[in-house]
């Protein structure tokens, strides 16, 4: 039992190519739910159904760029290095934050990496691109490995879901991605590493999104902000990781 890629660009592509209306959406349920509206066949709800052509290209990108293939490649590897109990199928999200108010970046970003034990109990893998993004074979990289990585660490770790634990996730992610410090700021990290150690049982939303996400994504969605604004959790788990230091 292992990773394996769920192919699902082309249907995609070939859903976006049909006219936007009733058609297009219950072909998209069709597939999210097969015949029972209570279940879940793919996990496809990042995409918006009724997208428009940006959404289209974006998809033929992905697929230009080799997005499966490089998934296929990538789990190959894990699958060897990192054996687990369980079957999932990593499937390719496209969410739509530009247009047609389908999708908040940070807030689906946020679900993404930290509330998708739903996704995970049905035994899928979802790494998350947006439309607003400009892709490359890297970033495709990148993002496949840490959605892998996230669900290699709920299925060894069954704590507690409060601060510590998603922030040990994030070292967890760094140092099997091996993410590099070139755009982390590394100032005002005892400020951020005291948050941290004041609230590690916190299992507010609105803090832990905050941590993460700093006080401009949070004023931006009308939450509770905590004076965090040069340096975010996730920075501060690359920290972490590249000094190799104590969680």
């Amino acid at each position: 039992m292992a990773f394996t890629v769920y192919p699902i660009l082309s249907f995609i592509e070939d859903l976006y190519q049909m006219p936007i209306g009733e058609k297009r959406f219950k072909h998209y349920l069709q597939k999210l739910q097969g015949t029972d509206k209570n279940d879940l066949k793919a996990p496809i709800m990042g995409y918006n159904p009724m997208a428009k052509e940006h959404a289209l290209l974006q998809i033929k990108e992905l697929q230009q760029l080799g997005a499966e293939s490089k998934a296929k490649h990538i789990i190959e590897t894990i699958n060897t290095y990192h054996p687990i109990n369980q079957s999932f199928q990593v499937i390719i999200n496209l969410a739509d934050d530009l247009r047609g108010a389908w999708s908040e970046k940070h807030a689906t970003e946020f679900d993404s990496k930290f509330r998708f034990e739903g996704i995970y109990n049905k035994g899928f893998c979802t790494p998350y691109f947006f439309t607003s993004e400009e892709l490359n074979e890297s970033i495709i990289s990148q993002r496949i490995k840490e959605a892998i990585y996230r669900t290699i660490y709920w299925i060894k770790n069954k704590d507690e879901k409060d601060l510590d634990y998603f922030f040990k996730q994030e070292v967890f992610v760094s140092q099997q991605c091996k993410t590099t410090a070139h755009n982390v700021k590394q100032h005002n990290v005892n400020d951020l590493d005291l948050f941290l150690n004041t609230h590690r049982s916190a299992t507010d939303y609105n803090l832990i999104f905050n941590f993460f996400y700093g006080d401009e994504a949070s004023e931006k969605l009308g939450y509770k902000t905590y004076g965090i604004s040069s340096l975010t959790g996730f920075e501060l788990a690359t920290i972490y990781a590249l000094n190799n230091q104590t969680i």
